[in-house]
């Protein structure tokens, strides 16, 4: 007959709201780009972002970027430089095998 908002709920609320708003500020850094590149760029972190594993080998990363091997080359020595993703060698079947993860910089973002 009479609500009341007791401590307990105004807390609640209050770090439901800071929760909400850091979760569309993230939103907002992994999806807004300042230019195609950095659109290519993003997508990129977040194909590796919702990896099962953490990590795609070369191959299939390349194959869901959609991109030519050129343009693939460069996002991948641009998002290494700037740290947002390690590269792993390895040998597979004699030859060697390149596996892409992001680097703790990036999931921190996240």
């Amino acid at each position: 007959m009479s609500p009341e908002i007791g401590r307990d709920a105004a807390a609640w609320a209050s770090r439901f709201s800071i929760h909400q708003a850091r979760r569309m500020l993230f939103m907002a850094q992994s999806h807004v780009a300042e230019n195609p590149f950095h659109a290519e760029c993003l997508k990129l972190l977040r194909k590796l972002r919702n990896a099962p594993s953490g990590e795609l080998s070369h191959s299939v990363l390349l194959k869901r970027m959609k991109v030519d091997a050129k343009t693939f080359r460069v996002l991948v020595s641009t998002l290494e430089q700037r740290g947002d993703i390690a590269i792993r060698t390895e040998i597979v079947s004699g030859c060697g095998g390149q596996f892409y993860r992001l680097t703790e910089k990036a999931a921190a973002s996240s």
